[in-house]
C-alpha cells in the first residue's frame, strides 16, 4: 500500500492516491510515520493545503509527530509563497520540542531566496552556520538569490568565502551554468558544466539544457547541438524542454524546416507536450 500511496502522491494522481488509502483503511492497516509524511507532502505540493493539516492532526491525535512530518509542511507552505503558514508550521514544531534540523532550515532559506526576503534568508543562514557545519543544501539558496538578482559578483564573493568547493553537489553547479549562461560569459558556463563532471558529479540533464539556452541566446547554434549530443552521449533521456530549446533555436534563425525536424524527433522520442 506504501508503495501505491507514495507513487500516487509524487505524480499528484491524489484521487488515486485517496483510492489506495481508503482500500488500506478498510483493510484494517496502520497508518504509519512514513505514510503520513509522503501523504501530507503530497496534499501539500499540490496546494491542498487543508488536506495535509487535516492529516497531521489526526496523526497528532494518537502519536506524536516528527521531523520529517513538519519539514514536509514547511516545504510546501515555504514553495507556495505562504511565509506565515511556513514560519507558523516552524514555530508549531518547536513548541512541541522539535529542533530545526539541516532539511527544515534548508526549506526555509529556499523559501526566502525565491519569495526575495533577504533579511530574513541571511539572518536565517548565519545563525544556522554560527552553530552548524555548511552544507550544498543550506549554501546553495544563498547563492541562488545573488544569481536570481544579477549580483554575480557578490554570488562568487559568499561561494569563495563561505562556500567550500568540496561541498558543492550538482544544485551548486547547476546555479553556475544557469548564471553564466544568462550573462552571456559562455566560457564561464562551459568551464561551470566541465567542473561538475571533473568533481565526480554527472551532470544532470538541466544543467545540458541551462547550457544549450546559453549557446542558444547568442545565436551559437554549432556549440549548442555539441552539448544536445553530449546528452544524450552521458546517457541521458531527453525531455520535451530540450527539444524545445533547440526548436526556439532554430525559430529564432527562421530555419522552418529545422523546426519541424526537431519537432518530429522529439514526437518520436513520445515527448511532445502542450508547449
Amino acid at each position: 500500500y506504501q508503495r501505491r500511496v507514495h507513487g500516487y502522491g509524487t505524480r499528484g494522481m491524489l484521487r488515486e492516491m485517496e483510492a489506495v488509502l481508503g482500500r488500506m483503511r478498510r483493510a484494517g492497516c496502520h497508518a504509519g510515520r512514513p505514510l503520513v509524511t509522503s501523504v501530507m507532502h503530497s496534499y501539500g505540493m499540490a496546494g491542498e493545503f487543508g488536506a495535509m493539516l487535516r492529516y497531521f492532526k489526526k496523526f497528532s491525535q494518537h502519536s506524536e509527530p516528527d521531523i520529517r512530518m513538519c519539514t514536509a509542511m514547511i516545504h510546501a507552505y515555504g514553495a507556495a509563497g505562504r511565509i506565515e503558514e511556513m514560519e507558523g508550521a516552524l514555530a508549531e514544531m518547536k513548541k512541541r520540542g522539535i529542533e530545526e534540523d539541516e532539511f527544515v532550515v534548508s526549506a526555509l532559506l529556499s523559501a526566502y531566496s525565491h519569495l526575495d526576503v533577504p533579511d530574513k534568508l541571511l539572518t536565517t543562514y548565519y545563525a544556522w552556520v554560527s552553530d552548524h557545519p555548511k552544507s550544498a543544501s543550506v549554501c546553495n539558496p544563498v547563492a541562488y538569490f545573488f544569481a536570481l538578482h544579477g549580483q554575480v559578483a557578490r554570488m562568487e564573493q559568499f561561494m569563495e568565502e563561505e562556500f567550500s568547493r568540496a561541498l558543492w553537489d550538482h544544485y551548486t553547479y547547476g546555479i553556475l551554468v544557469e548564471t553564466y549562461g544568462s550573462q552571456g560569459n559562455l566560457d564561464r558556463m562551459l568551464q561551470a558544466l566541465e567542473d561538475c563532471s571533473r568533481a565526480g558529479i554527472d551532470p544532470p540533464l538541466a544543467l545540458y539544457n541551462s547550457a544549450m539556452k546559453g549557446y542558444a541566446r547568442k545565436g551559437r547554434l554549432n556549440e549548442m547541438w555539441l552539448v544536445f549530443d553530449a546528452a544524450e552521449k552521458a546517457g541521458h533521456t531527453l525531455t520535451s524542454t530540450t527539444y524545445l530549446v533547440v526548436m526556439e533555436a532554430l525559430s529564432g534563425r527562421g530555419d522552418v524546416d529545422g523546426v519541424f525536424a526537431v519537432y518530429s524527433r522529439c514526437e518520436r522520442a513520445g515527448r511532445v507536450d502542450a508547449r
